[in-house]
């Protein structure tokens, strides 16, 4: 009896570990969302108070675009608080999937898919309407949107973690042709900044910086879905959920 009674305080004490940590991770991750929250309502505010003789079209673009930025934020606070509130006490509720994960995943896409939509519409325009190009980036971001929700519809419909447990490639899938197509997109970008400089220094001057921020972004981007990857191959859903609530900030 005192013999089981010793397992049965150390099995706990390490559920109790395991808890903490992931509670962690879902705090965190929380905490940076909001944080990069923040820094999106600076940049639109910005953009309104600076850019306000914009076409009306990417005015109402950037505005949907903080509106998904507020539900996400919403949904991520809602996986916190169900997490370390609803679910206190409740050693297999961090392994049970809600349809707040799914909602913010399809969220995401939609918001990735409309920023990649602006970028394109700019390299269509740049590149003097290459077809190949443009038709490259858009089957790479349809191909993305597809994927997603795909894997967001069928877990939904099942109810359960069983089909991402069954078929973890499709995630692995999403995640890696979500890269590809940043990828593509950035590279693009580069090729047709440098084609573009002139013998002005104030333009080359602009262009260079230009093509700085993409190669930055795209590569932040990119380094980021790696992690995110890594992360889906080891069994820290936890510790992966909090890291993907960053990815559509990012």
């Amino acid at each position: 009896m005192k013999g089981a009674s010793i397992i049965k305080l150390t099995y706990l004490r390490l559920m109790s570990n395991n808890i903490q940590s992931d509670l962690g991770a879902i705090f965190l991750g929380d905490l940076a969302a909001a944080i990069f929250y923040g820094i999106t309502c600076v940049q639109t505010f910005t953009y309104y108070q600076v850019f306000g003789r914009d076409h009306l079209a990417l005015k109402l673009a950037v505005f949907f675009l903080w509106m998904l930025d507020t539900l996400q934020l919403a949904i991520i606070t809602y996986n916190a608080y169900n997490f370390a509130v609803l679910g206190w006490g409740d050693t297999t509720a961090l392994d049970l999937p809600i349809w707040t994960f799914w909602a913010q995943m399809i969220v995401t896409t939609i918001s990735d898919f409309i920023i990649r939509f602006i970028y394109g519409s700019r390299i269509w325009r740049l590149s003097n309407k290459h077809l190949g190009l443009t038709a490259a980036i858009t089957v790479s971001t349809l191909f993305v949107v597809g994927i997603t929700f795909t894997l967001a519809i069928k877990s939904l419909i099942i109810g359960t973690n069983e089909y991402l447990d069954l078929n973890p490639y499709v995630l692995y899938l999403c995640l890696g042709s979500s890269a590809i197509a940043d990828a593509i997109i950035a590279s693009s970008l580069c090729v047709l900044l440098f084609r573009n400089r002139t013998h002005i220094r104030r333009t080359n001057s602009l262009l260079n910086t230009l093509m700085l921020y993409t190669i930055c972004t795209g590569m932040l981007t990119g380094l980021y879905t790696i992690v995110l990857i890594v992360y889906a191959a080891l069994p820290l859903r936890a510790v992966f959920a909090a890291l993907f609530s960053l990815f559509g900030k990012i």
